[in-house]
């Protein structure tokens, strides 16, 4: 979820761990814009106010390994997470 420049559940000191087969939302309950950015690859999806980002399984978009994410919008708040894929 993403709310006031922070994204819930994937805070980098937590390091979360998700499976592959999961299903994966990012939604955006705030008032502003916000991006969904995954560091290092081609993933950068705008997030309208009330709109959500949803994959069926998160492996179809991510093999596993260790993710930075940020919002391209607000990262100068500090709005990144860090999650792991797993199998």
């Amino acid at each position: 979820m993403a709310v006031d420049n922070h994204f819930h559940d994937i805070h980098p000191e937590d390091q979360t761990p998700i499976s592959e087969n999961r299903e994966f939302i990012v939604r955006n309950e705030g008032a502003n814009l916000h991006n969904f950015t995954v560091v290092g690859t081609d993933i950068s999806v705008d997030i309208p106010p009330g709109h959500e980002l949803v994959w069926s399984r998160l492996g179809a978009h991510l093999k596993p390994g260790l993710y930075h994410v940020i919002c391209t919008y607000h990262a100068w708040a500090g709005m990144a997470g860090i999650f792991i894929v797993t199998k």
